[in-house]
């Protein structure tokens, strides 16, 4: 690193470092999610219950989205970030207090509002400071960090909880999230980014190497309005269905297969390990289809089937199956908000602000994740597992049925022009 100028080390160290901070706040948020089990079994409370703070939490992210990515041009780079890790850090150590159960849910309002700030920050100063040959990499390495995330949350709670210690997941979060905050200005500090001004222009930040994207054809302001409400409601659909499993899994194996608390979400760390494939997947899938609609709604189709067959592999108790269908949903779900919140923006880029379609698609990825928390907690309390599934079954129908209609309406087309 001796050799290299100030701009190389930018490029090298920044996506590392935007990563790094990328992934602590997945402990700061997911460290309640991966403890659901045994917040249950501790505290008696229901899946409704403790599906509710997990709703307050993606409401108040989700909102943070739209406001964020307007405002984030306005922020102080270097204290904002630290300052929304601390935030989150004590709503963590308030946890590990022991508070009271009724309080979570306006913690994780707050900690919601608080982390939302990170995603478009993030994503400006890695656009910001890095060059374009670069970019790629930076790309690369904020996109895993979530799942980075998912595995060390889970991970970490899982060891916690076969200890009967889980609370010490949220003091372990906190910890780590105000040490990473210290990072952030160190490093800041270190690279000089405050002298450093704006390296690549927007559009260049947008052209991905590795992504190769067909020139649009959309060609009236209609028809991307359309492209843009289809895109909504398979935002909504296949994040409900890929945040579901994540928060639900680790009480589907408990209850399904008479597993401990500390096991089953050990277990589900099957969904990340699978999600880590799920950014290649897209590019490679989306650079032989070519049409983002079609893509996602074939892997719709696949998921219904996996879905399908979860519901009878859980009755013949099949733990081993019945994980690797959870994995496989998780990359085909993961895959699809990947290429509406990625790459569908990125292609409609001459006609409307990347930035904002992707604000706004991913707004709408966090409507299903408000869902896929208190709506499915309420179905399991009252009707049952099997419900949940029929109704992720459901979610997975839509955009597999619009594929069903587009196809007859193209076949008569096509029979009406012989």
């Amino acid at each position: 690193m001796k050799n290299k100028t100030r701009e190389e080390k930018i490029d090298f160290l920044l996506p590392i470092i935007c990563a790094l901070m990328y992934v602590s706040s997945y402990l700061g948020r997911h460290s309640y999610n991966s403890n659901i089990t045994q917040i249950v079994e501790s505290l008696g409370v229901s899946y409704t219950e403790t599906g509710l703070v997990s709703t307050f939490f993606f409401f108040a992210y989700g909102a943070g989205q739209f406001l964020h990515g307007i405002l984030c041009s306005k922020y102080n780079e270097k204290y904002v970030i630290p300052a929304v890790l601390c935030i989150s850090a004590l709503v963590n150590a308030a946890v590990f207090l022991g508070i009271d159960f009724e309080i979570y849910k306006y913690l994780w309002l707050i900690n919601g509002a608080a982390l939302s700030v990170l995603w478009p920050t993030l994503i400006r100063i890695l656009s910001k400071y890095i060059s374009g040959q670069a970019m790629s990499r930076g790309i690369v390495f904020i996109s895993a960090s979530a799942t980075v995330g998912y595995c060390l949350t889970y991970l970490m709670s899982s060891v916690f909880a076969a200890f009967d210690k889980y609370r010490l997941s949220f003091l372990t979060a906190s910890v780590f999230l105000v040490v990473c905050g210290a990072i952030w200005i160190a490093s800041y500090n270190g690279l000089k980014l405050s002298t450093t001004g704006m390296r690549i222009d927007y559009e260049k930040a947008q052209s991905v190497k590795g992504v190769d994207i067909p020139e649009s054809n959309v060609d009236n302001k209609k028809r991307i309005l359309w492209l843009i409400v289809v895109l909504a409601v398979y935002a909504v659909a296949t994040n409900t269905i890929k945040e579901g499993l994540h928060v639900w899994v680790p009480s589907v194996l408990k209850d399904s297969f008479d597993l401990t608390g500390s096991l089953s979400t050990f277990l589900s760390l099957t969904l990340s390990v699978f999600g880590l494939f799920a950014s290649v997947l897209s590019v490679k899938l989306y650079s032989k289809i070519k049409n983002y609609l079609l893509t996602i709604e074939l892997l719709s189709v696949i998921a219904a089937v996996l879905v399908f067959s979860i519901i009878g592999l859980i009755q013949a108790n099949q733990l081993v199956l019945t994980l690797i269908c959870f994995g496989l949903v998780s990359l085909l779900m993961h895959t699809a908000c990947s290429i509406i919140t990625g790459i569908a923006p990125m292609e409609m880029k001459k006609q409307i602000d990347s930035g904002a379609t992707a604000g706004i698609l991913n707004g709408f990825c966090y409507v299903g994740s408000v869902i896929s928390s208190y709506a499915l907690g309420s179905i399991a309390d009252n009707f049952g597992w099997t419900m949940v599934f029929y109704f992720l079954l459901l979610l997975a129908i839509v955009p597999a049925s619009v594929l069903l209609v587009r196809s007859c309406v193209k076949l008569v087309k096509k029979e009406q022009k012989n």
